[in-house]
């Protein structure tokens, strides 16, 4: 049945809903890099300042290799809660720079942490983080491998060519992403060489490095131009824009070729009105390989670019799931049939929970609740079923948790056979 609502209420809605922040899930695995004046929270910042959010975890042990977090349970674990949209892997600093017969080693774990996100985050994209070369070159390997005919060490463009050379190698060998922070850099130390990104060690980033490694990061998570950013951190507000400037021409200018979105499952269509109530729908989904359309008066379809004919004049809620493998994601429009024959876009998909960690009561917010039932279901770390129930017809969704047990917990949203939304919630 289809139940109609005000034109003003549901242009309120959509309007308020397309323009809805992104959130974004990410375990950052590194080292000092990484820790370093806690570059994730920066990334955190600049999410905020644009109607968005990050949840993190980080796991960044000084010196620590990428084979070091293979071998160490506390990073598999963090690996295996599983639901992390993103999980960024860096290596030790030196460790991409070394000749072929001792960074295999480094593709090799990088290899198998990938296949360790991908078994346990069905979904999850991983992002290498490609560091740079040190200010001056690496003076304390330069001595020992120069000799052997390699170089690179030895100078600042050597070394940094070299780092980022293998971090495209190994983004490419296994489909994932690169947040180029060392091209950042690069092209920082080229037009602003008053910038100073290094430490007083020359290897660490200072509060300027990190704040680039940060734009980078956000342009690859959340695919915004990192100029809209007005979160500056501690710096001067003109060095900040002069970063988040560099970042934009590396990174949100060239998004494609460091892979950003080329490998997520995201659902898009548009839609035109023929004559008298059918439409005509064409998908512009990205990598799938099964579609649902649910088109708000009941009826359904697989196809891939389906026309649709309704039976009475109205407003319609229709929605198209993409799948591919264990993945999908959900993009919605509301459909005038019988309206002027233009063509409409949808807006994709989006639902908000808080607070997050929750004490009694759990919120989940959708437009979608107003135009269909669905089934929300509660699990523990080990997959038990905590709390399973079908939402009534309203906007706002209230779960009492107040009797759940203090701990993390899977939430997942489905319309049928189809998952919507999943997220995590802790409980405190």
């Amino acid at each position: 049945m289809v139940r109609a609502y005000s034109t003003f209420l549901l242009v309120f809605l959509i309007a308020t809903h397309a323009f809805a922040g992104k959130k974004a899930r990410v375990l950052f695995l590194g080292n000092s890099y990484t820790y370093v004046n806690n570059m994730p929270q920066i990334v955190a910042g600049m999410a905020t300042s644009t109607g968005d959010t990050l949840e993190w975890e980080m796991e960044a042990p000084g010196g620590f290799l990428l084979s070091g977090h293979y071998t160490s349970m506390t990073s598999k674990n963090k690996i295996k809660q599983g639901n992390w949209d993103y999980v960024v892997l860096q290596e030790q600093s030196q460790q991409p720079a070394l000749p072929y017969s001792e960074f295999r080693f480094t593709s090799l774990y990088a290899h198998l942490l990938d296949s360790l996100i991908n078994v346990s985050n069905t979904c999850a994209e991983t992002i290498f983080y490609m560091t740079w070369g040190r200010k001056n070159g690496d003076a304390s390997m330069c001595p020992t491998y120069s000799p052997q005919g390699w170089p690179h060490f030895c100078t600042y463009l050597g070394m940094d060519s070299v780092i980022r050379a293998r971090y495209e190698t190994i983004a490419n060998d296994n489909q994932a992403i690169v947040s180029p922070v060392g091209a950042v850099w690069r092209i920082i130390r080229l037009q602003h060489p008053n910038i100073e990104l290094y430490d007083a060690d020359e290897s660490h980033p200072s509060m300027a490095g990190s704040y680039a490694a940060a734009c980078a990061f956000y342009t690859a998570i959340f695919r915004k131009d990192p100029t809209q950013v007005s979160f500056n951190g501690t710096l001067n507000a003109t060095v900040a824009a002069d970063i988040r400037a560099a970042a934009k021409k590396v990174v949100y200018d060239s998004m494609m070729y460091w892979h950003i979105g080329q490998y997520r499952t995201e659902a898009d269509f548009s839609y035109v009105i023929g004559a008298g109530n059918a439409v005509n729908f064409t998908n512009k989904s990205v990598n799938g390989t099964s579609y649902t359309w649910h088109f708000g008066d009941g009826q359904t379809s697989t196809d891939a670019n389906p026309s649709h004919i309704y039976n009475d004049t109205g407003k319609y809620l229709v929605m198209l799931i993409t799948s591919k493998g264990g993945c999908s994601d959900t993009a919605y429009s509301v459909v005038y049939a019988g309206s002027v024959s233009v063509e409409h876009a949808a807006t994709k998909e989006t639902m908000h929970i808080a607070p997050n960690p929750a004490k009694d009561m759990l919120r989940i917010s959708s437009p979608l609740f107003l135009y269909d039932n669905y089934r929300v279901r509660v699990t523990d770390i080990y997959g038990r079923l905590a709390m399973e129930y079908n939402t009534p017809v309203q906007e706002q969704q209230y779960m009492d948790v107040s009797e759940l047990a203090n701990g993390l917990y899977f939430l997942r949203v489905s319309s049928g056979k189809e998952i919507v939304f999943s997220t995590k919630f802790v409980k405190q």
